[in-house]
């Protein structure tokens, strides 16, 4: 079994480390859609999430045929300081009003919350 690397965030290690242990574990990152398209204006904090993805598939593939999985998921948006700093200085390039945006949010975080769910299920099987 190859040595876990150096470089990586230790509570991956961590996990990796116990997934191995045990030859099977699912490490889920959840990202956000600009991971997969840059939103104008937000080049930095895309460029974040870009490297989330990045992590991601480098580890999948480090972790091939171990029984460890690797999945991101990319909700549109979430609950956080930064999300309510953008509402105040913009309204949602998307989204015709603030109302809208909330109501595609709570609709989103559901649907995350399910798939997180769905995955934990097909596991334990």
């Amino acid at each position: 079994m190859p040595a876990v690397p150096k470089h990586r965030q230790p509570i991956i290690n961590a996990a990796v480390t116990l997934f191995r242990r045990q030859g099977s574990g699912h490490v889920i990152m959840v990202s956000s859609i600009v991971g997969k398209r840059g939103v104008p204006y937000m080049g930095a904090y895309s460029a974040t999430k870009f490297a989330q993805v990045g992590l991601a598939e480098c580890l999948r593939s480090e972790v091939v045929g171990t029984g460890i999985h690797v999945s991101v998921v990319y909700p549109v948006s979430t609950e956080t300081e930064f999300r309510s700093a953008m509402e105040k200085v913009q309204t949602p390039i998307a989204y015709q009003d603030a109302d809208e945006f909330k109501a595609f949010w709570d609709r989103d975080a559901g649907i995350l919350a399910d798939a997180i769910k769905k995955i934990g299920r097909v596991e334990a099987k």
